[in-house]
């Protein structure tokens, strides 16, 4: 999807956690196996924790939610922690149901794989 969108003209960056959680990637981990050599726009998301709270966002991961970029959300932690904050912006979720409370709130099956938009242009 990278090659994809940077082949269409995007700047893509990937946000990667700082530090260590559960088993996202870090920081740490694009330096240690040289992702940097794959892709050059890795970008921390200033948090060493599942998923991503608005009040925990800086610097550049933080520009990019305030700005009209679009943001593309891999992972039940990341919708469980921004989807609250539909009102403010789209973004394009990508994710495996892994429970019943998600499961019901989205009107999928556990195990499903789902791709939605939420926010101000989707459900």
């Amino acid at each position: 999807m990278i090659r994809f969108l940077e082949s269409a003209g995007k700047h893509v960056y990937y946000a990667v956690k700082e530090a260590p959680a559960q088993n996202d990637l870090s920081v740490a981990d694009v330096e240690l196996y040289g992702l940097r050599d794959v892709f050059s726009n890795f970008i921390s998301t200033g948090a060493d924790e599942v998923g991503m709270r608005k009040a925990r966002m800086v610097g550049p991961v933080k520009a990019l939610w305030e700005s009209e970029a679009l943001v593309i959300a891999k992972g039940m932690a990341n919708y469980e922690s921004i989807s609250e904050y539909h009102d403010e912006r789209p973004v394009i979720y990508n994710l495996k149901v892994k429970c019943k409370t998600i499961a019901e709130a989205l009107g999928r099956t556990l195990g499903e794989h789902s791709s939605f938009i939420g926010g101000v242009y989707g459900s």
